[in-house]
Order: structure tokens, then C-alpha cells, then sequence
């Protein structure tokens, strides 16, 4: 019996594949998961269903990518070439199965979620708010490992697929559907007829067309390549932030294979960049534990140490859940972009204008760095420099 993955098949003969992790408030492709999945391929194998549609069993979204709590035990280049092979290859076999498949995709599809979308030969987006694809591995310091270097760029054109991987940025339904990355762009009341009637349609997998596809050709890619490194190179050096570049590279003379170079991949995962931007997504977790737990909204005292993009939008996020926040950075002109992405979410976020100047009067400028006595956690978040972080901890 199927822990994860719920099986059912309609009066159509299509089998409807219904993930929904139990323990969790968003479903995530863990090694059990995977290990499901992989055992329901076996039994296809065999007795393959006239099609497969999968779909999420909990409301709240699709799948939210990789298991991140997985990453903790990555302290080998082995367990980290072990981690990417085992979404590859079994992505790779699932893209080639005869049977048609699609992907049902309402709320979050991300990283992991999303590469198993693009495995499927057919995408159909809800039309929702919460709809969200993307590729966000970027922000963790890490690369896209299981297909979507490949195959994102063969769907949606290598500037726009390289745009998505860089940034960590994702498209909603409809912008998804322009983009060419789903087929359809639904309301919810029509989704499964649908999902119906394209997985039965016979219609060929959807490819880039014109100058997408010919920008990913082999020739022409080393052009692509150079003009997104100068503008990875505008925003942070190799040897501070190698994600980006990785990703260039493996596009670019890997066709999306990362385990073509595994020392590129370990390389990846080790630095300390990773490490700290994986840690960093743990405490924006408890963080976000805290806020939930209690119900006033004063939740403590936060003081974030770097002013820059991922220091500044953790001090505006942690505003908005009710922590009083204290934001440090060399000078009051760095803080300030900061202070503007933080109330560009506070007013997008919040309709009561009441609640609005409360979440404005929360995060406080503190170049000086008073906010470190009353503090009740606080987040280093300056740029990887050794000789920075060791002047900084000494005066904190």
C-alpha cells in the first residue's frame, strides 16, 4: 500500500496520482518519496495506464521542491552526487515512459516540483493566486540538479530559463502559459476536465520555437552564456556566489547534466556560501514557527546584520510576522534599498492602513547597531568575507 503517492484510475482509464505527504504542510520529493514513486513506475512497467495525471492531495499547493532537511547530511562529494542521480536519472525515465502524462499544477510548484512537471510530456497550470513556478535552488546556493537545467531551456528558450534560474524568480499561471512553460492556463472549476481532455489528446510534447530554440543550440550558446554571466557578474563575484555561474556553465557545456562534473557539484554544495543561505532558510523556518505559535503580535526582538538583498528582505519578512527588527549595515544609504523592498512588500501585503504604519514602525534603521543588546536572535547576513565577519564578531 502506497504511503504517499494514492492512486486511483477513472471511467476514462486515466490513473490520477495524488501526492500528499502527511506530516507535512507542503508536500516535498524526499528520498521516501522519490523511492514511492520509482515503485509505482516498476508497476507501469508492467501494466502501463492509458495515461497519468499527477496532482496534489493537499490544498495548500503542489510540491514545494526538494526536501531540504535531506541537505543536512550532504558532507561528501559522494552523498552529494548520490542526492542529484537519484532525481535525475529517475526523472530522466520517467520522461520516457510511452504512456502520456501531465502534471496538475494548483499552488506552489518549486525546484524539485517543478522538474517533475517538466519530466511530464503535458503541464496544466490553476489559475490562482497561489499558483507559483519556479526554479528557486539559486537562492540556497545551489543548482537546479534533476533535469530543469535541461529541459527548461528546451520548453521556455535559454534567456528566459536562465532569467528563472538566476534570479530564483517565479511566473504565475498565466505568465506561465505566455512563457510557453505550461500548456494550459485554467480557472479551477475546469481544471480536471482539462487535464482530461489534453492528456488524452495525443498532441506532442510543447518545445521552444524560432529564436528560443535556436538559442539553445550549441553553437550559439557560448553567446547566450557570456551575456548571462555579465549579468551574474553585475550582482556578485564567482568566488562570493559560484551558484550562478555553475548554472551557466552547466547549461553551456553540459546541455543541463550537473552530474557530468561531480566535483563542480560538491564544490557547489560545500562552500560557505551554500552553507549559510541553507541555514539561513532553516531560521526563516523557525521564524516562521514563532510567528505562527504565538498570537500577539509582538513576536521578540530581531537584529540582521547586512543590509543587503537576503538580509534585508529576512528583516522585511520578519516585520511583517511581528518582530520588532533592527537592521544594520555600514550606513544609513545601505539600508535604504532595503527599507524600499520592505515597504513595497508591507503595502502589497497589507490593506489596513493601521496595520500598514504598525509593520512600517517595526523594522527600525540601526546603523550603529544599539539593537544587538535588546536582541532576542540575531542574523549575520554581511557578504562571504572572511576577514569582514571576523571584524565584525569581535565588536558584537
Amino acid at each position: 500500500m502506497n504511503t504517499f503517492w494514492r492512486l486511483e484510475t477513472c471511467s476514462k482509464g486515466i490513473t490520477w496520482a495524488s501526492l500528499n505527504v502527511e506530516e507535512a504542510s507542503l508536500n516535498k520529493l524526499s528520498a521516501e518519496v522519490l523511492d514511492e514513486f520509482r515503485q509505482m513506475l516498476d508497476t507501469f512497467d508492467t501494466t502501463p495506464p492509458k495515461a497519468l495525471v499527477l496532482q496534489s492531495g493537499k490544498s495548500s499547493g503542489f510540491i514545494a521542491g526538494a526536501d531540504i532537511e535531506e541537505f543536512k547530511s550532504l558532507d561528501s562529494a559522494q552523498k552529494v552526487q548520490g542526492l542529484i542521480a537519484r532525481g535525475w536519472h529517475l526523472f530522466n525515465r520517467f520522461a520516457k515512459v510511452p504512456y502520456p502524462t501531465l502534471a496538475l499544477i494548483r499552488g506552489v510548484c518549486l525546484g524539485g516540483g517543478l522538474e517533475l512537471s517538466l519530466a511530464c510530456r503535458y503541464r496544466i497550470a490553476v489559475d490562482h493566486p497561489s499558483t507559483k513556478l519556479g526554479l528557486p535552488e539559486v537562492m540556497l546556493g545551489i543548482l537546479p540538479g534533476w533535469g530543469g537545467m535541461k529541459r527548461l531551456p528546451e520548453l521556455v528558450g535559454p534567456q528566459l530559463a536562465l532569467d528563472m534560474m538566476l534570479t530564483g524568480k517565479s511566473l504565475d499561471a498565466r505568465r506561465a502559459k505566455k512563457a510557453g512553460l505550461v500548456d494550459l492556463a485554467v480557472a479551477e472549476r475546469v481544471a480536471q476536465l482539462s487535464a482530461e481532455q489534453l492528456v488524452l489528446s495525443g498532441q506532442p510534447r510543447a518545445r521552444a520555437t524560432g529564436l528560443k530554440a535556436l538559442l539553445n543550440q550549441p553553437l550559439l550558446r557560448p553567446l547566450v552564456a557570456r551575456m548571462a554571466r555579465k549579468q551574474a557578474m553585475a550582482k556578485a563575484r564567482p568566488e562570493h556566489y559560484p551558484a550562478p555561474f555553475a548554472i551557466i556553465d552547466t547549461w553551456e557545456k553540459a546541455d543541463g547534466d550537473s552530474l557530468k562534473d561531480p566535483s563542480l557539484l560538491a564544490g557547489i554544495v560545500s562552500t560557505p556560501t551554500a552553507l549559510n543561505l541553507v541555514r539561513v532558510f532553516f531560521l526563516q523556518e523557525r521564524l516562521k514557527g514563532i510567528g505562527k505559535a504565538g498570537r500577539s503580535t509582538e513576536k521578540g526582538h530581531l537584529h540582521v546584520v547586512g543590509a543587503g538583498t537576503m538580509g534585508g528582505d529576512i528583516a522585511a519578512w520578519a516585520a511583517l510576522r511581528g518582530f520588532q527588527v533592527t537592521l544594520q549595515d555600514q550606513d544609513l544609504s545601505r539600508i535604504a534599498p532595503a527599507f524600499a523592498r520592505a515597504h513595497t512588500l508591507f503595502s502589497r501585503r497589507i490593506r489596513d492602513p493601521y496595520l500598514l504604519k504598525q509593520a512600517k514602525d517595526r523594522l527600525q534603521a540601526d546603523p550603529q547597531g544599539h539593537g544587538i543588546r535588546k536582541a532576542t536572535v540575531i542574523i549575520e547576513a554581511i557578504f562571504e568575507n572572511l576577514e569582514a565577519k571576523q571584524d565584525l564578531i569581535p565588536t558584537t
